[in-house]
């Protein structure tokens, strides 16, 4: 499966780790966009049709209106971690994402959390989560499973969290892709 990852500036700075450890288990292209802006422009510009997914890094919030362009991206996957805003009554974003995702299609958002997770698959989007902060060298009990086993983004986690944040046995997982 050929894979795009396209990050902006800001938000590499928090998920460089991230990918560097996804490095080690399979192969993707990786370009680096400045800000929502750039972002924008890089999808309406760009030719897709050599990738089976497309993976923005970025923000939707910060995008505003202009996450219409995240629509020309084949199997799309959206990681943004400020997705928590769809519950924080005094966010302009409050209870907008699902309707946003929806108007995407067919797209899988990767969040912070469990709990928010399991909120937007019950109304129906395809969600998963990912806590915020990976670290291949500090998160050793983490890894991305490999292409012999099932597709995504795989954490098993050696030490107890918060319940709220683990899912049964403490194994947050992202689904077959």
């Amino acid at each position: 499966m050929k894979t795009l990852i396209v990050s902006t500036d800001g938000k590499l700075m928090v998920t460089r780790p991230l990918w560097e450890a996804a490095r080690e288990v399979f192969d993707f292209d990786h370009v680096e966009v400045t800000r929502e802006h750039g972002l924008e422009a890089y999808f309406n510009e760009t030719d897709f049709s050599g990738y089976d997914r497309v993976i923005a890094d970025t923000n939707l919030r910060r995008l505003g209106k202009r996450y219409q362009c995240l629509k020309r991206a084949p199997g799309l996957v959206v990681f943004d971690h400020d997705v928590c805003q769809n519950n924080v009554s005094s966010s302009e974003w409050y209870k907008r994402y699902p309707s946003v995702l929806r108007d995407i299609g067919e797209v899988r958002i990767i969040v912070s959390g469990s709990q928010l997770a399991s909120q937007l698959q019950r109304e129906g989007i395809d969600a998963c989560y990912l806590p915020k902060g990976y670290d291949n060298k500090v998160n050793r009990g983490c890894r991305f499973r490999g292409q012999g086993e099932e597709q995504g983004i795989q954490e098993t986690q050696t030490v107890p969290a918060a319940p709220r944040e683990t899912g049964a046995g403490g194994v947050v997982a992202c689904g077959p892709w």
